[in-house]
């Protein structure tokens, strides 16, 4: 009769070492599963960030280049005006400036 307990208890032992090894290879699938459902992220978001740093980059030059156009532009702008008109730009900015002053003074003033 001890035998059969010994049996019966290794038989037990047995079950439940088997029922943890099914328990863990269910959980190495899922963390598996997991694991490469991370890396396709991973790997989505590597190449959103490379698209997106193309875009920054493309967007920076884009940016410059009308940098360049807006001095060349402004520079242009007044070098085109010829004597005359430049004469008459730098009194309607005076006057403006001094309209300006007297309307500053006067608020002072009240």
């Amino acid at each position: 009769m001890a035998e059969i307990s010994k049996y019966e208890i290794l038989l037990s032992e047995l079950t439940s070492m088997e029922t943890q090894v099914h328990s863990l290879t269910d959980n190495l699938k899922e963390v598996n599963r997991r694991n490469s459902e991370l890396e396709e992220q991973f790997s989505k978001t590597v190449r959103e960030n490379q698209e997106l740093q193309s875009r920054i980059t493309g967007l920076e030059k884009e940016l410059e280049e009308l940098r360049v156009l807006k001095n060349e532009y402004e520079g242009n702008l007044f070098n085109s005006l010829n004597p005359k008109e430049r004469e008459s730009l730098k009194d309607k900015l005076q006057s403006m400036i001094s309209r300006i002053d007297y309307h500053l003074s006067s608020e002072r003033q009240s």
